[in-house]
């Protein structure tokens, strides 16, 4: 971001891993023994009296763990930004361009678009959850896309902000099997995000806008009339393991970058650069990430079917178990 100028709204402020309950503070004392035994990590354990005096006023804690050094950003100007920088560097770029066909023309490859054609001897698949179906073998049933949504309020009354307390620039995530994620956005603004529908169709649908407000109610009892500015969903892409992977078959051309899991704003930058190495046959550091490739889904047509029934078990056990 530095190098290349690239100015989207830098927040420092850490990030804090909440349990949601009592029963989920000991995992995360075990990943703090292990961060700090093992890699001289910085992360913090905080009680529940910590969390309210120094981070926020949620009423869903019992403590957290902190990692000082995260920040938050605006993902569209990064994307932005990388996109301006990549084109300075010689590259060109075309949008609206959905690939609708590959042919293997011997060592090259065809990519048919809607206003013409592209010829390649190498080729990487870079769109994450929004890659297509049939798009090619090495990625196909090999991830699953998964909505994600998000509201932004009205920005929040001094009142409203002396009731949440957030500490500058923080960034937030809960325990729960479905998890909702929020910071207080520059312009005092909060966002606040977690999983939506089970299918596209039903995206747009106003009770997943209705859920993520009430469930943002509930962690701030100082929020009971905020307001909703803004809603949308958006694809993540979810592998089989949970790990995502950066891959490229040197016989067959063809590399990709996916299966972020929701972390692909970070991880991403770091995925773009190693499989930039693998196109031209750098070494790699020695991780499963690097060195395998995506887990093929087992009865693949029942995914959605699948997810559905994640779904419900989750919500028993966020509040039963």
């Amino acid at each position: 971001m530095t190098r290349y100028g690239i100015e989207c709204d830098l927040q420092r402020g850490g990030y804090l891993k909440i349990a949601h309950k009592p029963s989920m503070l000991k995992s995360l004392e075990a990943q703090a023994r292990l961060l700090n035994s093992r890699f001289s990590d910085p992360a913090e354990l905080l009680s529940p009296d910590d969390v309210q005096t120094h981070y926020l006023a949620t009423q869903k804690s019992a403590g957290g763990l902190y990692f000082p050094y995260s920040f938050g950003l605006n993902p569209l100007k990064l994307s932005m930004g990388l996109a301006n920088a990549a084109q300075q560097s010689g590259a060109a770029l075309y949008a609206h361009s959905p690939v609708q066909a590959w042919q293997q023309l011997g060592q090259q490859h065809k990519l048919h678009t809607p206003t013409g054609s592209v010829t390649a001897d190498k080729v990487i698949l870079a769109t994450n959850a929004y890659t297509g179906t049939h798009n090619h073998a090495l990625v196909e049933q090999r991830h699953f896309p998964v909505l994600s949504s998000v509201i932004v309020t009205e920005p929040l009354s001094e009142t409203q902000l002396a009731a949440c307390r957030f500490k500058s620039g923080l960034l937030a995530m809960d325990t729960r099997a479905l998890k909702y994620y929020y910071r207080l956005l520059p312009d005092n603004r909060i966002l606040f995000g977690g999983r939506g529908a089970i299918t596209g169709r039903g995206a747009t649908s106003g009770v997943f806008k209705q859920r993520l407000l009430q469930a943002l109610k509930d962690q701030f009892c100082g929020l009971q009339d905020v307001r909703v500015a803004d809603y949308w969903s958006g694809w993540i892409s979810v592998s089989l393991d949970d790990y995502p992977r950066v891959w490229f078959d040197h016989t067959q051309g063809v590399g990709y970058a996916m299966g972020y899991c929701g972390s692909g704003v970070s991880f991403s930058q770091l995925a773009g650069w190693r499989l930039a190495q693998a196109v031209c046959e750098e070494p790699l550091p020695s991780l499963p990430f690097y060195q395998s490739t995506l887990k093929r889904f087992p009865l693949s047509p029942f995914k959605r079917m699948g997810l559905w029934g994640y779904y419900q078990w989750g919500r028993f056990q966020d509040r039963w178990l």
